[in-house]
């Protein structure tokens, strides 16, 4: 199983996690906000592990607040990981 997320703490948690149940994690920090940090993590995952097969994207970001209230900043975050990445990802 190949995860990534921009939180290295969170990333080690689950991959030793995986690892107690006995399966195989490599982990990788990468900010999905950032297309060329998607692109050379995409280009590490398929020299260290191969080609991947399937690919569950489960990242979001949530504001919980009225849009009125959100700013400029948390929108542009929130297309980026919500919508964006999706694209980045799949190339």
């Amino acid at each position: 199983m190949v995860i990534w997320d921009i939180n290295s703490d969170g990333l080690e948690a689950v991959a030793k996690e995986i690892e107690a149940v006995g399966g195989v994690a490599h982990f990788y920090k990468c900010n999905l906000r950032d297309r060329n940090d998607i692109y050379q993590t995409a280009k590490k995952v398929k020299e260290d592990v191969g080609d991947v097969s399937l690919l569950v994207n489960n990242a979001g970001i949530v504001t919980g607040k009225k849009l009125l209230e959100t700013s400029d900043e948390e929108i542009l975050a929130t297309f980026d990981v919500n919508s964006l990445a999706h694209f980045w990802v799949s190339f």
